[in-house]
């Protein structure tokens, strides 16, 4: 009578081991195949995700944010403009002054020599605020120096108008007249003072306006990279993870191949 076989039992993990170092392929049933691929021989699907470096301009990440080049030439011309608004205040504010000094040598006081004055005095104000505001890059500041500005502008124009009518009605009632005691020329250097004041007040809101816009766009900026560089290592993280998890799947797939339960697909 044949004897009957009995199964064969399954191979220790000693003898595993030993077969995989030697490059022997072990199967339950001791049948012959190919020598398999060593670990790690198979075709990983976030491994380049996962080892991609960070990148140097997140503009090429994310075309939603201004490259480097970019913001470091919107800082030059925000600095730029920092400087002329500096210049532009201090000379406004220096301007108000000598004119109040000026105005207030004035033999002849008047209602109009002190609506003269307290002009001056807000244009010098006003340049004093634009002052502190550029150069501490304030843009609350700058906001109000806009306003105060405005202000200005309205009160120094209404003052140049009424000037002009007054110079009108002075040289009527001078024309002809040997007796120039009331027609001493004030008004004229006046005039042109409140001129000058009204292209320096225009200009510095110009200014002004500029600056605050590029200090705003500036916090934007920094905030955005801030954001898409916080996005881009939140996505690093995870693609990390999802590669050690499948590194993970195809060493025990491959451990289980080693031993004999699973065949790979050929070709």
């Amino acid at each position: 009578m044949e004897e009957v076989q009995p199964w064969l039992r399954p191979p220790t993990q000693d003898y595993i081991e030993k077969q995989m170092r030697s490059g022997a392929s072990v199967s339950p049933s001791n049948s012959t195949s190919k020598p398999l691929k060593p670990y790690g021989a198979a075709t990983r699907l976030f491994e380049h995700q996962a080892n991609a470096p960070e990148p140097t301009e997140l503009s090429s990440y994310y075309g939603g944010v201004s490259s480097s080049a970019e913001m470091k030439r919107a800082a030059l011309q925000a600095d730029w403009q920092r400087l002329m608004l500096m210049l532009l205040c201090t000379a406004q504010a220096v301007a108000g002054l000598v004119g109040f000094m000026y105005v207030s040598g004035w033999t002849t006081v008047s209602a109009r020599s002190r609506m003269i004055q307290a002009t001056l005095i807000l244009i010098s104000v006003s340049g004093g605020l634009g002052g502190v505001g550029a150069w501490r890059r304030w843009s609350e500041t700058l906001q109000a120096f806009f306003i105060a500005q405005i202000w200005s502008l309205s009160t120094v124009l209404s003052q140049f108008l009424a000037a002009q009518q007054l110079n009108k009605r002075r040289d009527v009632f001078c024309l002809g007249r040997d007796d120039t005691q009331n027609c001493e020329d004030h008004m004229g250097l006046g005039t042109l003072a409140l001129g000058g004041a009204i292209v320096l007040v225009y200009v510095s809101m110009f200014f002004a306006d500029g600056l605050s816009e590029h200090l705003q766009d500036q916090l934007e900026d920094e905030d955005n990279q801030q954001i898409v560089k916080f996005v881009w290592l939140m996505n690093k993280k995870t693609l990390l993870g999802i590669h050690r998890f499948e590194e993970q799947i195809h060493h025990e797939f491959e451990k289980l191949v080693g031993m004999g339960f699973l065949k790979l697909k050929e070709g």
